[in-house]
Formats: C-alpha cells, structure tokens, sequence
C-alpha cells in the first residue's frame, strides 16, 4: 500500500470512503445528523493513535495524545503535530487507516488532513486536527460487539511535485482552517444532545487508568483534550 502513485490518491480515497475499505474510515458532512446524535452511555472505546512517515520523508510527526476514550455517537477532537526540520520546504501527503478494520465502517471523521497536499516551510510546526466520532450504530453490530480498542494511524509521505503550491497552513489561513473546526465543535457542545470531548485519565475506566511518576511535573500538559466546560 505505500507504493500507491500519488495520481491515484484521488481515486483511492473516493473508493476508500465510500467503502470503509481496508480500514480506511469514514467521512461525514452531516452536521445536522450528528447534532441529533445520543450517546450509547453503556458502550465506552478507547482509541489509540499511531504516527509514521515514510522512509524517504523528512517530517517529524506525532501524536499530541497517546489515547483517548469516547462513547458511540459523541464527538472527539484530537491533535497531531507535524514538523519540517530540513532547511527546504517539503510537500507532505498523508494517509490513514483504522484497526480494528471492521470497526473503520462505524468510525467517521468530520474534518482531517488525509490526503490533502500540504507544505511546511524550514523549521515550521503545525498543529493537525482531526475532529471525529464513531456512529452510534456500533453498538448494536454484534461483529464488533467485543471491540472496545481501536488505533488510528496516519502516515506522511513526500509528494513529488514541480507545482508550487500555497500551504494551507500559511499563517494567515491557519487561524481560519483551526476556528472552524474549533466551531464546529462548539455548535455540537451547544445542542445539548452530543459532548465533545476526550476523557481525562481519572474519568477512565480503572482497569486502563495509568499514573505519572512521582518526579513528573505537575504542572505538565494533559495528554488528551477536553473541549467540555
């Protein structure tokens, strides 16, 4: 699957998220649906994420959070950051896929930046959303009824390419792309029929709780996001 031609990208996503082929999630517009959307209280999931790159890219690209635990039909936002620690400008393209592959169907993500071309300057760092639920229909699927953990995974790849492209994360488009998204996730909280959030490690179930070391810093940032009051 890494070898697929970047001019096959276009092709391979449509069939991808239409299909929920091999993993691959999908993608939903429906706003007004996911406002409607009640959260399957008894059901919680984890779900880890998984960062790579490609041999041949020069990016550094991680996850800002290890894990995080939502409901079927609750929204999560989540970050990835990407770093260009080269002296040249690089063109990044990603792609992604969900494991447990059965669960990829149920899994939709709102907005990303899957298969977009993206360029990062010498030494710039971006900060990557991904703003996502998993359809309350899981569930009741008894092919997944024992599947409480699943891990989302993105791979950065270089795009080749003599076009000169405008970075979607020049300074001056970044604080739009990241507020609409962030609006997005705040109409959702405000419909009262849906939470967006991550949960925090003492909201977890025990048995996945984890603790820092006595000597780590207290004052040290959370490993997920709470977009909750």
């Amino acid at each position: 699957m890494t070898g697929i031609s970047f001019a096959a990208v276009p092709l391979y996503r449509m069939f991808c998220e239409a299909t929920g082929s091999l993993g691959t999630t999908q993608v939903s517009e429906d706003l007004e649906r996911i406002e409607k959307m009640e959260k399957v209280k008894n059901r919680l999931i984890q779900v880890s994420f998984n960062s790579d790159t490609a041999s041949t890219m020069k990016w550094q690209f991680k996850p800002q959070q290890k894990e995080i635990y939502v409901h079927p039909g609750e929204t999560a936002l989540v970050f990835f950051t990407a770093k260009n620690p080269t002296n040249k400008p690089i063109i990044g393209i990603s792609s992604y896929n969900l494991t447990p592959f059965q669960a990829a169907f149920y899994f939709n993500k709102i907005q990303c930046f899957c298969f977009e071309e993206q360029i990062l300057n010498p030494g710039e760092e971006v900060d990557l959303p991904v703003f996502f639920y998993i359809d309350p229909d899981f569930a009741n699927d008894p092919q997944v009824e024992f599947m409480n953990k699943l891990i989302l995974s993105y791979t950065f790849f270089e795009a080749k390419s003599n076009m000169k492209l405008p970075s979607p994360f020049d300074p001056t488009n970044r604080p739009q792309n990241l507020s609409s998204i962030l609006e997005q996730a705040e109409k959702l909280k405000r419909s009262g029929n849906i939470e967006a959030k991550a949960l925090s490690n003492e909201t977890k179930p025990k048995s996945e709780r984890h603790t820092k070391p006595a000597s780590a810093n207290a004052n040290s940032p959370t490993e997920t996001l709470n977009i909750n009051s």
